[in-house]
């Protein structure tokens, strides 16, 4: 995600049935903008991870495969 100013970035893990496994928030600055985060404890599959700042949200498709 390119933030175009700064804000508060908003975040969640999902599962396939959309059950919010994980949440969190970033301090996020103008830019491009990424971070860690350890999938270690998650089974393989098909997650999803959505990214609000504002009014602005993206999702992104995350596949684990061990």
């Amino acid at each position: 995600m390119v933030l175009q100013e700064s804000g508060q970035l908003l975040w969640e893990l999902t599962d396939q049935a959309g059950r919010i496994l994980r949440r969190g928030d970033l301090n996020g600055q103008p830019g491009p903008t990424d971070f860690t985060l350890d999938v270690s404890w998650l089974d393989a599959g098909v997650y999803t991870i959505r990214l609000t700042i504002g009014q602005v949200q993206e999702s992104r498709q995350l596949m684990i495969v061990r």
